[in-house]
């Protein structure tokens, strides 16, 4: 019996969460802050290892300013 491959789940990073994060000067953790993240939980969003919930995403549109569409990169 030939074991199956596990697929492995889309990586998405958020290149413009990143430089939204650098053209303000923030450490991640001031991010977070700024967000009402942790850390960590930014830090995995913004290297596309986790997908921030919904009400974390609209803290981000809102703050960013950037569309949801640009932010996940399909525009």
């Amino acid at each position: 019996m030939q074991k199956r491959k596990q697929v492995q789940p889309l990586r998405r990073s958020y290149p413009t969460l990143l430089k939204w994060r650098q053209a303000q000067g923030l450490s991640q953790r001031d991010a977070a802050a700024r967000l009402g993240m942790t850390q960590t939980s930014y830090s995995r969003a913004e290297l596309g290892e986790v997908c921030p919930r919904k009400d974390a995403l609209r803290r981000v549109i809102a703050e960013t300013g950037v569309p949801l569409e640009v932010l996940v990169g399909i525009a």
